[in-house]
């Protein structure tokens, strides 16, 4: 028997978990699936009860197992999850509501005998909880929102922070403890609590604006009449805060005024500097915001080939590329091993290479829990692979932008210097690591010039 069709948010929320535990498909895929195929009365909450639950998985299940002392249904599991992280991370004086709205849950989807254990698991967090502020780290402390917002529970549930500071932070704030003890070797405790704090809640909004066509200022008026807020970036091109349900509802989206994009990610087109004329080469390219980022910079005069390995995804690029009036751009679909590399030879490439999106975790939830050590070795090498043979690609004296969004040595800093051992004919003029919430996401930039002999 098919249970009936999800009737409230918190339902809709249980049923894409389930389907994000089962399948491959990221969280945010599914969401933007129901989003289209459905009317959802409040995207915005379903979308952070989803991510939420994925993001502070390991907070939640180091309360639950004080609490669960048998093995249990994977999809109740889930429940309970979805349940404590409401009652851990919401309104306090909501509580009590929380717990009856997920026990009710369980009856709409026609598992009644899970309501006793739900019920009795929840309520006893519930109790658990206290009203109190707390000043500083401790065994039953957690982060809410963010680090500023420390809560207290009765019990100790979390690593002690002055005896295994990278288990209570794996913990509390909910990154992979390999990770944590990677970081720790890489970075100081301020900026290890600055990083994990950046990738406590959702990605705040923000969107960068084609300046060919209207300043930030207008753009804002233009949002303000059709009451959605914002306010100037950090960058000359960026707007943050953005107050929307969907992006693709805002004035001027249709027209090209805007383009969502993050901060860090904002800064790789003028980096590379391609100038109107030119020939660029845009590796890796999908979904194409940093693409028609490069042809705004042009003037959209001149030529850019957008390659990816993925015709689905080239398809977003030639969406965009559409919607921006780009017609400069033109995709390229490659194989993985990169032999069938437009030929060129180009004036600019930018390589927005594939890594582990350890600078982006914020925004990439299921990320964290999906990457391994492993990975990290095993796409360094694609990524030296990628900047070998596009540099094959260049015009004497043209320019390569390295870009990632990974925070790891391996994949940044070591891919360059890997690659101008073997390729003495170039320079790197600049290279920077941006860390998360600094002011934005993090990642990595390094500008690669070709010398010629007259250099």
């Amino acid at each position: 028997m098919t249970s009936p069709r999800p009737q409230t948010v918190r339902e809709q929320a249980f049923h894409v978990l389930v389907e994000a535990a089962n399948s491959e498909e990221f969280a945010e895929t599914l969401i933007e699936k129901i989003a289209a195929a459905s009317d959802i009365r409040d995207l915005t909450r379903l979308r952070y009860l989803v991510t939420t639950v994925i993001r502070r998985k390991l907070t939640l299940e180091s309360v639950l197992k004080q609490f669960v002392n048998r093995v249990i249904e994977p999809d109740l599991w889930i429940l309970l999850k979805l349940g404590t992280a409401q009652v851990l991370l919401g309104a306090s004086d909501h509580r009590h509501a929380d717990v009856n709205e997920t026990v009710e849950v369980a009856r709409r989807i026609g598992k009644p005998h899970w309501c006793k254990l739900l019920n009795g698991v929840l309520r006893n967090i519930d109790r658990d909880c206290t009203d109190e502020s707390p000043s500083k780290f401790a065994s039953n402390v957690y982060p809410a929102q963010t680090i500023d917002e420390l809560r207290l529970l009765k019990r100790d549930h979390f690593p002690n922070p002055d005896k295994d500071f990278a288990g209570y932070v794996s913990a509390a704030f909910s990154l992979p403890r390999w990770l944590i003890d990677r970081w720790q070797k890489q970075f100081d405790q301020e900026q290890l609590l600055k990083i994990a704090n950046w990738f406590l809640s959702s990605p705040r909004m923000c969107l960068r604006v084609n300046l060919n066509k209207i300043s930030r200022d207008k753009l804002l008026t233009l949002f303000a009449e059709g009451d959605s807020q914002g306010r100037l970036g950090n960058v000359a091109t960026s707007l943050l805060d953005i107050e929307t349900n969907s992006v693709t509802q805002l004035p001027g989206w249709e027209t090209g005024l805007f383009s969502v994009q993050d901060e860090t990610a904002q800064q790789a087109a003028p980096t590379l500097n391609p100038q109107p004329g030119e020939t660029v080469l845009d590796l890796c390219a999908a979904p194409g915001t940093k693409t028609i980022h490069l042809a705004e910079l042009m003037n959209f005069e001149g030529s850019i080939i957008a390659a990816d390995v993925s015709e689905d995804r080239l398809s977003k690029v030639r969406e965009n590329a559409k919607r921006c009036d780009a017609k400069l751009i033109e995709t390229v679909q490659i194989g993985y091993e990169g032999d069938d590399f437009p030929a060129g030879p180009f004036d600019r490439i930018l390589i927005d290479a594939p890594c582990t999106n350890t600078g982006v975790l914020g925004k990439r939830v299921d990320a964290r829990w999906r990457i391994s050590p492993a990975d990290i070795q095993e796409l360094s090498q694609l990524q030296l692979r990628l900047l070998t043979q596009a540099a094959s690609h260049l015009k004497p004296g043209g320019r390569i932008l390295y870009s990632t969004c990974s925070l790891e040595p391996e994949e940044n800093e070591r891919v360059v210097e890997q690659f101008l051992k073997t390729n003495t004919q170039f320079v790197c003029t600049s290279q920077k690591l941006y860390l998360p919430g600094s002011p934005s996401d993090g990642g990595f930039q390094a500008l690669l010039t070709h010398q010629t002999a007259t250099d």
